[in-house]
């Protein structure tokens, strides 16, 4: 009982963080003229107007949106937690488990917020991100890079989260409000991990900056690249009207 009751809030955390648009049901019952008549007796029918009914009919459209949110809130779930495990192995045979877990806490609240390019398919996606993990956790344990050359790298990647961030695709539109309120997130999230990124590398700590300068090369190269998809997208739209 307690593991389906989290599942259930799991699912439902999901979808408001993805944004997930959900159809709910017509309120316009509330202006018909025996509405307020049908609270107080639910057999009210005046003028062809039975609340009854429609409230029937509003009981079982939320229900479908209950249903269809939860199955949106498990496939997500799994499509994300199958990458993430396999990741986490890894990890752990390369014994970065920690540098793993600074990893996971710097690409996904900018990922989140920046958006980017992604798979329409979720199964691709899934089997994408798996790849993208492990190369990071390689880069993480293998890449010696010149500091300066880290510098510039993450200079390079950082031009389009500070410019063109969020980037909307197929399976999550932004409207001005989404655009101006994730942008806002996207760039202080950015902001503090650039802060985060110098200090280190002041410090010389290139074992613990690269984390950072990996998360923002991924952002970075997922921006560019639906920033570019949504710019194409655009022109066909307008070459179509």
């Amino acid at each position: 009982m307690c593991a389906s009751v989290l599942l259930r809030l799991l699912c439902i955390l999901w979808c408001k963080l993805a944004n997930f648009n959900i159809k709910l049901a017509n309120f316009n019952m509330i202006r018909e003229p025996g509405f307020f008549c049908a609270i107080i007796s639910p057999n009210y029918n005046k003028g062809g107007f039975n609340m009854k009914n429609k409230a029937s009919v509003l009981i079982e459209e939320e229900k479908e949106v209950e249903k269809e949110q939860l199955d949106y809130g498990i496939a997500c779930i799994v499509a994300l937690a199958i990458p993430l495990v396999i990741a986490a192995i890894f990890a752990v045979i390369l014994e970065r488990a920690i540098e793993m877990v600074l990893l996971m806490a710097c690409l996904f609240p900018l990922r989140e917020h920046a958006g980017g390019f992604h798979f329409s398919n979720r199964r691709m996606c899934s089997v994408v991100s798996t790849l993208i993990f492990i190369l990071q956790i390689l880069a993480i344990k293998y890449w010696e890079v010149h500091s300066y050359i880290a510098i510039a790298a993450f200079i390079v990647a950082s031009i389009p989260i500070a410019f063109f961030a969020p980037v909307g695709n197929k399976n999550r539109n932004l409207d001005l409000y989404e655009k101006e309120k994730y942008g806002d997130r996207a760039k202080t999230i950015w902001l503090v991990q650039t802060f985060a990124f110098f200090v280190l590398w002041i410090l010389n700590l290139s074992r613990w900056y690269i984390i950072i300068l990996v998360a923002v090369m991924t952002v970075g190269m997922l921006v560019s690249i639906g920033y570019i998809q949504e710019k194409i997208g655009y022109r066909n739209r307008e070459e179509n009207v």
